[in-house]
């Protein structure tokens, strides 16, 4: 998923986190084997296939770790343009707000797909 500049700051980290953690040897095998960077097995639409037992997910529209790290991390709002709207959501520009639902529905999509190729059930709650 992409932040608000366009790049993917999420995956060298886990990337780089996989590598300095010698986390690969605890992550799922199959996922593994299904692909070839073992960092993408953190990532619900490599992870989930992979998982047998039963299993529900639950994420919140706007997560305050995903807004702050993933969404809008420091790197991509240099000048601070979000300072106001990350330390509090209802100050948060009508294009603002209209950039996170995009973020929202990119992450549904990415579920969406998900589902049709596990059958797992997703319900999506909005406020």
């Amino acid at each position: 998923m992409d932040d608000i500049s366009g790049n993917n700051s999420i995956r060298p980290f886990f990337s780089s986190l996989v590598a300095l953690q010698g986390a690969e040897k605890n992550l799922n095998k199959d996922c593994l084997n299904s692909t070839l960077d073992p960092y993408l097995c953190f990532f619900p639409q490599y992870a989930l296939q992979n998982i047998k037992t039963p299993y529900f997910i639950l994420n919140s529209a706007y997560d305050v770790y995903q807004f702050h790290h993933i969404f809008v991390p420091p790197s991509s709002d240099p000048r601070g343009h979000w300072s106001r709207c990350k330390a509090d959501p209802s100050a948060c520009s009508t294009l603002q707000i209209a950039t996170l639902q995009g973020t929202i529905q990119c992450f549904v999509q990415i579920f969406a797909t998900c589902i049709k190729r596990t059958g797992v059930k997703f319900i999506e709650l909005r406020s």
